[in-house]
């Protein structure tokens, strides 16, 4: 689709019909899962729009959808300006360091993918996945709390 509109000249990019370019998501005990998608709106504007679109996934329930965009919802662009400056987990070998593994059984599963790039170099997907108490997990939680007001209001999802 982005590349038929770029063959075609057009110069607004907007990738909601594509899925946008960033996911984040809050897995919940009894199989509650809030996502959130992160795309482009308007790239003609100054500043470029962006718009979120939340999906509450409950066992047996319609999924419930909302949108907003960055002209009517500030937090969004907030939103996008902390996840730049989540940190990074450390990489691991498992059993390396004798330190062994920590499995988490329980709590709340915590997801983002975004672009991501090196200094100097190409851009690509990277996904984070933690558990409560995290960087991310802070930064989703707080993310979700922001766009609040900005979406109607849902049922209450973490439990």
């Amino acid at each position: 689709m982005l590349a038929l509109a770029l063959a075609l000249g057009l110069t607004m990019i907007s990738d909601a019909a594509i899925g946008g370019w960033a996911h984040f998501s809050a897995s919940y005990r009894y199989g509650t899962v809030v996502e959130v998608e992160i795309g482009t709106k308007d790239s003609r504007v100054t500043p470029v729009a962006y718009y979120i679109r939340r999906t509450i996934k409950r066992p047996d329930v319609a999924d419930e959808v909302a949108e907003a965009d960055s002209r009517t919802c500030p937090a969004i662009r907030g939103i996008l300006e902390s996840m730049e400056k989540i940190p990074g987990p450390r990489l691991v070998a498992p059993f390396l360091d004798q330190d062994g593994l920590m499995i988490t059984t329980d709590g709340v599963g915590y997801e983002l993918t975004a672009p991501s790039q090196y200094r100097d170099a190409g851009e690509a997907d990277m996904t984070i996945r933690s558990n409560v108490g995290t960087p991310l997990a802070n930064w989703v939680d707080e993310s979700l709390k922001a766009l609040a007001p900005c979406l109607p209001p849902a049922q209450r999802y973490d439990r």
